[in-house]
């Protein structure tokens, strides 16, 4: 069972004009070597359809915004030979052995590596390379409908406030002064005391149960799933660093302020990294001079030095304070009439007011992340019971967010949305291509006939000479434009 190299061929020949290489999307796969990042991430298969291919054509069905059992009834795009079952698709995303997240660190380290190119190409945009970089951490509720799925349970959506069935998605990103991607994941479930999940002791039984060998990835995240968010945040972060994201700070929101937490981020780079977060307004105490003090206890006796600033329209003052040993400053802000206080806290203690609150901005980016993943690239949306499927779903959403993202920054559109909208366009219209190649082909089998030439030789001369190939696809563009001409009139 082979995919239709010949066609791949020829779409692949198409994309190499240089004009058109940042404008198509099999090209943007091409400037992030799938093929080869998934070979190094472990990715291979013994028979069947070549992993590098199943990945594009998962990549394509997320940007359709279709299901994989569309994409195999369609035949979409005319790439798949007919004898390749859907099930391809249900194992590769299913298999335990695929390391989701070493495929998701090498597809953001691409992307970094690209956009250094285009920034030595492009000399107006070399200041990029000097801006401050950033990690963001925050997580995110994927919920759910089904109760038989693979450790499925009820966690608590912060936005509604309520217990919810579904899953924790927490993310690592990167952000380097203009892009911002999503460099490593993970998925949660929430334990409850009773170790029950929020469901019946026959919901517990009924879910889905595989066994996976102990020395595989998907064992490794199942294990995972069980463990503290911010345990594993660390762990995140450690191979973050060690794969070439460096940053200045660390933001993230007050989940992660605990003490020891704090104590692990300053070990990041050797001190090199520091925390921008935001701090409970709780009991804990810091000790100010000789005195330890409540934020509340600080308020009340500072509240009548507060500063006001103009442009963000806020009280504050600020306390460089110890936390435990470690030195902090904090940021006591109030917005407005309200009553309520906000802390930001940094280990930073040069940073200004105005830079920690223009800084700490930058967290809500993940945010707009999240929704534009499951807007549009169907974040969340995998129904299958199998662990690893929901792993493969999750890490496939942030590639092509990733790969999308690069897209945009180098073509300058001015929405995720705006871009997505328009290489979903271009996806569908591969499907007007393979309309016209059949006819394509039986014009030049018919001219072989005729002029007694053997055909598969001259489709061999046509495939290897590029200005042929170049001149061949020219016809079928101007094909392809008069068709949509006449579907407008």
């Amino acid at each position: 069972m082979d995919a239709k190299i010949s066609k791949i061929n020829e779409l692949s020949k198409f994309l190499e004009d240089k004009k058109a290489v940042v404008c198509d999307l099999l090209s943007l796969s091409g400037k992030f070597q799938l093929g080869r990042i998934a070979r190094d991430a472990g990715f291979t298969k013994e028979k069947g359809v070549p992993c590098k291919f199943l990945l594009l054509y998962l990549l394509l069905v997320r940007i359709c915004k279709i299901t994989i059992f569309r994409f195999y009834m369609a035949g979409y795009f005319g790439l798949l030979d007919t004898s390749i079952g859907k099930n391809s698709f249900y194992r590769f995303i299913n298999n335990e052995r695929y390391d989701w997240r070493k495929l998701q660190c090498s597809v953001a380290k691409a992307y970094v590596k690209n956009v250094e190119k285009e920034t030595k190409a492009n000399s107006a945009t070399k200041h990029d390379v000097e801006k401050l970089k950033f990690f963001v951490a925050d997580d995110t509720t994927i919920q759910k409908t089904g109760k038989k799925m693979e450790k499925i349970g009820k966690v608590y959506d912060h936005t509604t406030g309520e217990y919810v069935l579904g899953y924790k998605v927490q993310a690592l990103s990167f952000f380097d002064g203009k892009g911002f991607i999503p460099v490593d994941s993970s998925i949660h479930i929430e334990m409850r005391k009773n170790g029950k999940q929020g469901l019946s002791e026959k919901e517990l039984k009924n879910r889905y149960c595989k066994k996976r060998d102990p020395k595989s990835a998907g064992y490794k995240r199942v294990a995972e799933s069980i463990e503290e968010k911010p345990k594993v945040l660390l762990q995140m972060l450690g191979r973050a660093w060690k794969n070439g994201f460096h940053a200045a700070y660390f933001l993230c929101d007050s989940w992660y302020d605990g003490l020891d937490f704090i104590r692990e981020i300053r070990k990041v780079g050797n001190g090199a990294l520091h925390i921008l977060c935001m701090a409970k307004n709780g009991k804990r105490k810091y000790k100010d001079g000789d005195q330890l003090h409540t934020v509340k206890q600080m308020i009340a006796l500072n509240e009548r030095q507060a500063k006001p600033h103009r442009k963000y329209k806020c009280l504050f003052f600020v306390k460089d304070v110890m936390l435990d040993d470690v030195p902090v400053r904090l940021f006591i802000i109030k917005y407005g009439k309200k009553q309520d206080w906000n802390v930001i806290l940094t280990t930073d203690r040069t940073l200004s007011f105005v830079k920690a609150f223009e800084y700490y901005q930058i967290r809500w980016n993940t945010e707009v992340m999240f929704r534009e993943c499951k807007q549009y690239l169907g974040l969340g949306r995998c129904q299958s019971n199998d662990f690893d499927a929901l792993i493969a779903d999750t890490t496939l959403a942030f590639i092509t967010y990733t790969m999308l993202a690069f897209f945009k920054r180098i073509n300058e559109y001015e929405t995720m949305g705006i871009l997505f909208r328009s290489l979903q366009e271009e996806a569908f219209a591969l499907t007007l291509w393979q309309r016209f190649l059949p006819i394509i082909e039986k014009i030049l089998r018919d001219l072989c006939t005729l002029l007694d030439i053997d055909y598969d030789e001259t489709m061999r001369t046509i495939c290897s000479d590029n200005t042929k190939a170049n001149q061949l696809f020219r016809m079928l563009r101007a094909i392809n434009e008069d068709e949509s001409c006449k579907s407008v009139a």
